[in-house]
């Protein structure tokens, strides 16, 4: 017979590249997926960054502009006699305190006559250039706003108006003053958003107040010489006005040009706590593709070392295999010679089973056709089987029956029947006796019981054959009791023979115990007779006969005899 060998597995080689290219493309789309999430949080944070700008500018515009509209409405009320070297008149000093009041971003209003001179201010002022002076007096600006620096090293902004006579000549300038810290405070109470740092700044880059999300941004972004969180940074980023954003290695900065002043709002956002979560979730990704890597390097290792050694194994089936097929194209012609005979064998067991079948049939006709109530137990008394003679007298279904134990049907102060009904075929092989059984519905059922031992498949099985004597105790018990009743009959026959006392007079009777009854009475009482009352035609005519209905009554019925 032809060897077989293994064939050859280029499939193995087919896998394993497939495996690495799989592992080649999963790699390359996390990397890019990775990069592509870093920059949806850097545009995202450039988006943040100008909405947040332009929301903290506009605010600061609104209060500049609510200070400068205070001092427009102050300028309505001064008099000409206020701009002199005289004190303020308590209604004017009234009024600034009035429109003051409810802008706690004033720090003062201060106004100068026309000589620089202070004639009036809100609060204790400190001193400071007020540049703006001269600005308004020669070049006929009406609005001013600059930076100044008090004799403390304390940054204002300024805002001043021109005030003129009624001559439209200059008379003095009406300056208000607001303290940087007022914006510092603004943004650190009630400032939620999510910014590193926001920073006020005038035109000449001086940073007027600053805003830190914590210590640690503060450290960063300021320098050894001031609180320029913006040092270091180019030019070409704060120049010009409007909204722009810059980014470098760092952080992004948005700095957002306030309309109509000279000052701008720049907001910070530091790139590390920007990317925070983007690291985090980078380095969980890193690891995922790495353990991936390694799962497939692993998995292709144990594959490669499982492959060995299958095919090791292989070889060993393969010369196991080809020894086996020697020895089966050996045995397989004593297979043939057994298989013939065994086919001749099958034929005489089938005849064999057939008639088991025939016999088994008859026996279950038998078994059906018996009118007795035939019981198959085991020698526990467990019902393994009926006929439908026991179903249909006990009103059970054959399945309901199966697995019942026999004292079930006994009637309870009859079960000691059964135990020596178990007695008798142990030590006899039979039994007879009789019992009161119960059906299904309650009722009772006089039984006549025989049993006897007998083998059924090996096992040793009780068989109880009941009779239902029913009727025959009935009629039994009736005719008993009809003897009963004749017997008694005949005893009092008996005593009407015999001489019988009777009164000659009312024709009572007297009996065994010496009452006397009445003739009917006693005959009823010792006989089966009866009586029914009527009058004989002598007595009617005795006591009747002179009566003329009675006359008239006999006439009618003699013409009616005649007419017959």
């Amino acid at each position: 017979m032809a060897t077989v060998s293994l064939p050859q597995e280029k499939s193995y080689i087919y896998i394993i590249a497939l495996i690495w290219i799989v592992i080649i493309i999963f790699v390359l789309f996390s990397v890019l997926t990775i990069f592509r999430n870093k920059n949806i949080y850097l545009n995202t944070s450039h988006t943040k960054s100008k909405a947040q700008a332009q929301l903290l500018g506009e605010n600061t515009s609104s209060v500049l502009y609510s200070v400068d509209l205070t001092l427009l409405s102050i300028l309505l009320r001064i008099k000409l006699q206020a701009i002199q070297d005289k004190p303020v008149p308590e209604t004017m000093v009234e009024s600034i305190k009035t429109q003051s009041m409810f802008l706690p971003q004033i720090r003062n209003i201060i106004l100068f006559n026309a000589e620089k001179k202070i004639i009036y201010s809100l609060r204790a002022y400190e001193v400071f250039e007020l540049t703006s002076f001269e600005e308004h007096k020669d070049a006929w600006l009406d609005f001013y706003i600059t930076t100044a620096m008090t004799n403390r090293n304390k940054k204002l902004i300024v805002l001043s108006r021109r005030v003129e006579d009624m001559n439209g000549e200059f008379a003095g300038v009406l300056a208000a003053t607001i303290d940087p810290v007022f914006f510092y405070n603004r943004y650190a109470n009630y400032l939620n958003i999510d910014v590193d740092a926001v920073a006020l700044s005038d035109a000449r880059r001086n940073v007027l107040t600053s805003w830190y999300n914590n210590s640690d941004m503060q450290s960063l972004y300021t320098d050894n010489d001031s609180s320029h969180f913006l040092s270091g940074r180019p030019g070409a980023a704060l120049e010009g006005g409007g909204l722009k954003t810059h980014e470098d290695i760092e952080s992004i900065i948005s700095i957002y040009q306030l309309p109509d002043f000279p000052f701008q709002l720049t907001v910070l956002h530091n790139k590390d706590r920007v990317l925070q979560e983007w690291y985090q979730k980078t380095r969980q990704d890193i690891a995922i593709i790495t353990a991936t890597v390694l799962i497939g390097i692993i998995t292709m290792v144990l594959a490669s070392a499982q492959r060995k050694k299958r095919r090791k194994a292989e070889r060993l089936l393969l010369d196991y295999q080809n020894h086996l097929e020697d020895m089966i194209e050996k045995r397989t012609l004593n297979l043939k010679r057994a298989n013939n005979d065994l086919l001749l064998e099958i034929d005489v067991r089938s005849r064999t089973e057939v008639r088991l079948k025939e016999s088994e049939h008859r026996y279950r006709q038998i078994y059906s056709s018996i009118s007795d109530c035939l019981f198959i137990a085991d020698v526990k008394g467990f019902i393994s089987d009926a006929n439908p003679a026991a179903c249909n007298t006990y009103g059970y279904s054959r399945e309901d029956l199966t697995g019942r134990h026999l004292t079930e049907l006994i009637h309870k102060d009859y079960h000691s029947n059964f135990e020596q009904f178990v007695a008798d075929l142990s030590s006899k092989g039979s039994y007879y006796g009789e019992t009161i059984d119960i059906r299904k519905d309650g009722t009772f059922l006089n039984t006549e019981v025989k049993g006897t031992l007998f083998i059924l498949k090996g096992e040793r099985h009780l068989l109880a054959i009941i009779r239902d004597v029913t009727e025959r105790k009935q009629s039994e018990l009736q005719r008993e009791k009809l003897i009963s009743e004749l017997q008694k009959a005949l005893d009092e026959i008996k005593t009407l023979k015999g001489i019988v006392p009777i009164c000659s007079t009312c024709k009572k009777i007297r009996d065994d115990k010496g009452f006397w009854n009445s003739l009917e009475s006693y005959i009823q009482k010792h006989s089966d007779a009866s009586f029914s009352h009527g009058i004989c035609p002598e007595c009617s005519d005795k006591l009747y006969g002179d009566q003329d209905w009675y006359i008239q009554m006999k006439k009618e019925k003699e013409g009616k005899s005649i007419s017959r």
